[in-house]
């Protein structure tokens, strides 16, 4: 096994506590919402070069409140701004710690395909010599299916 990128064991009562601190997130911000791929595509977004017009323009709500109309909520705008406020230092945590365990995840897996090819060569190798490894052989070298050359044509 020549490839060893993680080495870890994690128990089961530490994933039962991960998954239990996970759902306690999730029940403090219960206002979460899901979109689907045509709403995600069709909302205005504001990355970080409207960040700045956002922060101004809320500024100005404060100094001028009365630009707006009545019927504009300014205490729905507020709080939005405070929850975006709040949620991005989260997001971003929740970020890298998705993108350490995705990751993590393709280095875990690499390293069990690539040891598994190291057992599948041994299995090649003893094939015509242990009784039964010929079937277990069979069975595996269906997962590498050779293609065919196209035949050479001659004119």
């Amino acid at each position: 096994m020549q490839q060893n990128l993680v080495s870890a064991v994690i128990a089961e009562e530490q994933v039962t506590e991960i998954n239990t601190a996970l759902e306690t997130i999730r029940t403090n911000l219960p206002f979460l919402i899901s979109l689907s791929p045509h709403d995600r595509q069709s909302l205005v977004k504001v990355g970080n070069s409207f960040k700045p017009f956002v922060d101004r323009i809320s500024e100005v709500l404060v100094q001028h409140p009365d630009i707006v109309p009545g019927v504009f909520d300014k205490v729905e705008y507020q709080k939005d701004l405070a929850l975006a406020s709040a949620l991005t230092p989260i997001h971003e945590n929740l970020k890298s710690l998705m993108e350490s365990v995705e990751d993590t995840l393709i280095a875990i897996k690499s390293d069990s395909l690539q040891a598994s090819l190291d057992i599948y060569a041994s299995v090649q190798a003893t094939k015509d010599l242990k009784p039964g490894m010929d079937v277990i052989y069979a069975e595996l070298k269906k997962f590498f299916p050779r293609k065919r050359k196209a035949a050479v044509e001659t004119t």
